[in-house]
């Protein structure tokens, strides 16, 4: 798709002023001091102790960014509205308003987990004579939520809500509020906000629509005239058997449950219809098979077996396909299902070879797997042979396994669709600042706004400060040599929210500009080593264009013992003789004779 197709997309679904709106400024502020203040209260009425609020609470937050993603399934081009929250005022509020409903949910006698509970609950089940198998599909729910039905829905149920929480029923009703009222997000450079429901991309929208969907389905059977022998949901999805004229009947009884939900109904074809990724069968007798499924939108793409991945990641992605496709299908369609997955496999090019020693052995280790202990992992860049070596050297002597990821990500390679933050509004990053006047910079790191940090630096220059006795680099090389710094041109080096992570990309930065210093000229060195004093002593500069490499050697002590051999070797060297004070005597001869060779 063009990027102007797009656009025209996305501006033709804004244009509907019954669900969005667009505002004159940024409530960003205004919302973080909100949820800032409902979090303290929580404190104050011990609900959450001094280490959960901080989690909790929200700091130099930033509006959240709506994209879209096209339904490609859809034969007309339709976008899915998906709004980024992460570091949004509500955020976090939303997550811990979302595990509380999560565990709610799990009471419910409709919800299934995923489609392997699913397939699962209704393998070999049978379905009266007369009765067909449909699905419905809501409309939008999350657009469509009304924020007064979820909080009428939380007092009737609060006496199971309640069993999940330490929050009084005001207090999570008022929560519940705040995410509603703070349903806005960014795009194209401005502001929208959503007159109705709440965004896909917030946590807690799963959770608010399973409040309406559980109550829907509850109240709907009630009102239908005939008997419904199994139903299942997953979020916005319904599947159920009905009679054959009970259609129309089951359509105008949902539809009839809230003015702004919709249902679109879905009728089994030639005894099939297919749920979820299973394609669910009724045979003639009235039972129920399952079959692995696949739309036919589906590109048939995974891990090639030429990308830069770990062999062990790919065999992973094979051994999840065959034993998904097996878990999710009646053992009549195994071998169908193989030849599938075999295809699939060849098109992205994994050796023929290798696919059918993986289906030899896939099923030993299925069962292994379900029995094995619990395993650490730490996450680590993929770099070919030397992770594979670190992962073997990590498992021998600390018993973890190396998670591995690509430096190079899918996201880095196409368009980013969700709006850029400014970088004024950028934190917890690692910044770079260079001097105006000599080639000296400054490295540090913030979680604040950047823009609040450069004010930071500007006020540590004022003449007012200069006697104050805890000073930044920065300010102490414009004290000293009466030079200024570029804070308009400054350069994010990385994006890191960990402290400590943080401190160490700002470690590496420092390291790199030191390593320039040197490369350029050892007159940046703070330390007065023989080269630079070579060079004040006798006014003499040196060619570094033509460095030349002596010596390549990984290991440190190594590299300093012949670095101690040179230099003794070669009387012409300007080196220090402290450079050479651990090298051992005994090494004198043998030096002392090579000395003679190169001279006859």
């Amino acid at each position: 798709m063009y990027k102007e197709e797009y656009m025209n997309l996305m501006h033709e679904m804004l244009e509907d002023t019954s669900t969005y709106s667009k505002l004159g400024g940024d409530p960003t502020d205004r919302f973080q001091r909100k949820g800032n203040e409902i979090v303290k209260e929580m404190v104050l009425c011990n609900v959450i102790d001094d280490d959960s609020a901080k989690s909790l609470k929200s700091h130099n937050a930033v509006p959240p960014e709506l994209y879209g993603l096209r339904k490609t399934h859809k034969l007309t081009p339709t976008m899915r509205p998906v709004v980024s929250c992460v570091n949004s005022p509500t955020y976090n509020l939303s997550k811990f308003i979302q595990n509380i409903l999560t565990q709610v949910s799990t009471t419910s006698e409709y919800n299934v987990k995923n489609s392997f509970v699913f397939a699962e609950s209704i393998q070999g089940l049978v379905i009266p004579e007369n009765y067909i198998l449909v699905s419905l599909d809501v409309v939008s729910l999350f657009t469509n939520v009304p924020k007064d039905l979820v909080v009428e829905l939380t007092k009737s149920r609060w006496s199971y809500i309640a069993a999940y929480t330490d929050m009084t029923k005001e207090m999570f009703i008022r929560v519940i509020e705040f995410i509603f009222q703070s349903s806005y997000f960014s795009f194209n450079d401005e502001i929208y906000s959503q007159n109705e429901g709440t965004a896909m991309g917030n946590p807690a929208s799963g959770g608010f629509a399973y409040l309406v969907m559980n109550d829907l389905i509850k109240k709907s059977l009630k009102r239908l005239s005939f008997h419904i022998p199994s139903l299942k949901l997953y979020v916005d999805d319904t599947w159920m058997a009905i009679p054959k004229n009970g259609i129309d009947e089951l359509l105008a009884v949902f539809n009839g449950y809230h003015s702004k939900l919709k249902f679109t109904i879905e009728v089994e074809t030639d005894r099939q219809i297919p749920f979820l990724d299973v394609m669910v069968y009724h045979q003639d007798d009235g039972t129920l098979k399952t079959c692995w499924y696949k739309k036919p939108s589906s590109s048939n793409r995974i891990s090639n077996f030429s990308s830069n991945q770990q062999f062990s990641q790919k065999i992973a992605t094979v051994n999840n396909l065959i034993i998904r496709a097996n878990q999710l299908s009646h053992s009549d369609f195994h071998d169908d299902n193989k030849r599938i997955i075999k295809n699939m496999l060849v098109v992205n090019n994994y050796p023929r070879g290798l696919i059918n020693g993986i289906f030899n052995s896939c099923t030993n280790t299925h069962e292994n797997r379900v029995n094995r202990t619990a395993e650490k992992f730490f996450r680590f860049p993929y770099i070919p042979d030397l992770s594979e070596k670190m992962n073997r050297l990590f498992r021998s002597k600390l018993s973890v396994k190396l998670a591995c990821y690509n430096l190079k990500t899918v996201n880095s390679v196409f368009t980013k669709l969700k709006d850029k933050t400014s970088r004024l509004k950028c934190s917890c990053i690692v910044y770079k600042i260079n001097c105006k006047d000599c080639e000296k910079c400054y490295v540090g790191q913030t979680k604040q706004y950047i823009t609040n940090r450069l004010k930071q630096h500007e006020y540590d220059g004022r003449n007012v400060n200069m006697n104050k006795r805890e000073k930044t680099a920065l300010a102490d090389h414009h004290f000293e040599n009466g030079h200024s710094f570029d804070f308009v041109d400054f350069k994010i080096l990385d994006v890191e929210r960990n402290y400590l992570m943080r401190n160490i990309s700002v470690y590496v930065g420092q390291t790199q500009q030191k390593l320039k210093d040197r490369l350029k000229g050892h007159k940046y060195s703070k330390a007065p080593i023989a080269l630079y004093k070579h060079t004040i002593e006798n006014q003499h500069s040196f060619d570094f264009g033509k460095t030349e490499i002596l010596e390549k050697e990984k290991n440190r002590k190594p590299r300093e013992f012949l670095e101690m051999i040179h230099i003794k070797q070669d009387v012409n060297f300007i080196n220090d003789r402290t450079d050479i004070r651990n090298l051992s005597c005994i090494y004198s001869t043998i030096i002392d004779n090579t000395k003679k060779k190169r001279r006859t």
